[in-house]
């Protein structure tokens, strides 16, 4: 069907009618525009790349002039530029302030899209920092800090040691950043500050589960409340049972703070030795894991008691040894090994038995530790019988060890090496218990390929004996018969 001529009546459809057949769909124009190169005539075929926009409806259009909305549609930018060009009887171009808008346009919807993709960026990053606080942080701690922070100051001094005991249940290294674990801290050293002028209003067992919760939050305290603390629960260390002995020298020995800050406290030693004093006398109220956790303390802060007071120790250990689980046997006995103290061949051998009859129970984590203590112990303790079912329980649950008592556990089989225990060249085995086949070497293959060779040669020669002896004797019957019928006919022949 050909398009309707472009009449005044009905230019607005036929402006329509030959947009969409110029551009087909493809939302581009293109024309021939004539040109001249050479003195001959040629064409040339110009895109326009920006799309065709079919102007508004003749509805649209109501309220306005034929001529002005002409000249909108032409160049609804320039209205100036359109009535310049109709007065100098050419087309309307695009002026230069209209070419730099262009290229505004084009550098601002560039900074648009650089905007738009910034902020995909940082809403990402918002989401990924939201669901990092959600699996690291804590909310119950930060609701806890704010609800005490304002009156805190108004608590009695019981209720900052439970608020304080409560605190550290919340507080997880592995779980925490790093920013909550120093606000963490700053908030401990806020609460010791104002329990510091109460501390002898506290009960002993206040002073305990005080002490046990700045282990469990890893806080190190200063040396001035350390030396106050130690003033304070010294004149009440006779009158504490077995389980708050065991439970302040464990808190003791886990705090950050070390052995040599500990000693930079004056009354730190006579502190140590009332310890010592009256859980020697009570020795026989102590429990066996009590016991072990006792002993376990003293290794971890590398305090040697006296001979004596081990002595005392070990005979109550021996009457509690039937009592223990594995991991107390393993901790005991390396507890034993880290204060080089010697607690005699019966003693040791009771604890060898018992562990080797409660082999199958140990764990991966118990049978590191029990490396770590046989490769520590003095050598005259060391028994090569013991390490024959102990070596193959390693073997047999190899597979259910972590990577740091699979390291404690390889630290532990070197220095039993160096021994002499253990063999260097088979990997878990003792030197008591049956070698297992080691790998050929190039030079033994050789020889054992040389031997099977002389063998293989041996044999044939055998058997072409063998043949040749069976071709002889068919030869010899041969050659009888032979001889029997001349022997005859020279018979017959006389």
């Amino acid at each position: 069907m050909a398009p309707k001529p472009l009449c005044a009546g009905n230019w607005l459809e036929g402006w329509q009618q030959q947009a969409r057949l110029v551009t087909g769909g493809s939302g581009k124009a293109g024309w021939r525009v004539p040109m001249k190169r050479g003195g001959q005539h040629a064409t040339s075929k110009v895109f326009c790349q920006q799309p065709v926009c079919v102007p508004p409806s003749p509805s649209a259009l109501q309220g306005s002039s034929t001529a002005s909305s002409i000249g909108q549609l032409q160049h609804p930018t320039s209205a100036s530029g359109a009535a310049a060009a109709r007065q100098q009887g050419g087309h309307p171009t695009l002026s230069t302030p209209q070419k730099a808008g262009g290229k505004r346009g084009f550098a601002r919807f560039a900074s648009e899209r650089r905007q738009a993709r910034q902020r995909v960026r940082e809403e990402a990053m918002q989401r990924f920092e939201a669901a990092v606080k959600a699996t690291t942080e804590r909310p119950e701690l930060k609701d806890l800090m704010a609800q005490h922070a304002k009156e805190v100051r108004k608590l009695d001094p019981s209720e900052i040691v439970l608020v304080c005991n409560q605190m550290a249940k919340l507080c997880d290294p592995q779980r925490m950043p790093w920013k909550a674990w120093r606000e963490m801290q700053g908030w401990a050293t806020q609460m010791l500050a104002l329990l510091d002028p109460y501390l002898e209003q506290l009960s002993t067992f206040e002073l305990v589960v005080l002490l046990a919760a700045l282990a469990r939050m890893h806080y190190s305290p200063s040396t001035e409340w350390l030396t106050h603390y130690f003033g304070v629960t010294m004149t009440r260390i006779p009158n504490c049972g077995p389980g708050h002995l065991t439970l302040m020298l464990r808190a003791l020995s886990r705090l950050e703070a070390g052995l040599w800050q500990l000693k930079t406290a004056p009354n730190f030693k006579q502190w140590m030795e009332r310890m010592l004093d009256a859980a020697e006398s009570r020795l026989r109220a102590f429990k066996g894991r009590e016991l072990v956790h006792l002993l376990q303390a003293l290794a971890d802060m590398r305090w040697m008691p006296s001979h004596a007071w081990l002595a005392s120790y070990s005979a109550i250990f021996r009457r509690r040894l039937d009592l223990l689980d594995p991991p107390l046997l393993s901790t005991a006995m390396l507890a034993f090994a880290t204060l080089k103290y010697d607690p005699g061949i019966p003693l040791a051998h009771a604890m060898y038995t018992n562990m080797a009859t409660n082999l199958p129970l140990f764990e991966a984590k118990d049978l590191a530790t029990t490396a770590q203590a046989i490769a520590t112990v003095r050598k005259r303790l060391q028994r090569r019988d013991f390490l024959d079912g102990f070596m193959a329980e390693v073997q047999q649950k190899l597979p259910t060890f972590g990577i740091r008592t699979l390291a404690n556990l390889l630290h532990a089989l070197a220095t039993l090496v160096s021994h002499g225990l253990i063999r260097p060249n088979t990997a878990m085995y003792p030197v008591g218990a049956p070698q297992l086949q080691p790998q050929q070497s190039r030079q033994q293959q050789q020889q054992l390929q040389q031997q099977q060779q002389q063998q293989q040669q041996v044999h044939l020669q055998q058997q072409i004996a063998l043949q040749q002896a069976e071709v002889h004797q068919a030869a010899r019957h041969r050659e009888q018969p032979d001889q029997q019928q001349q022997q005859q006919q020279q018979g017959k022949d006389r």
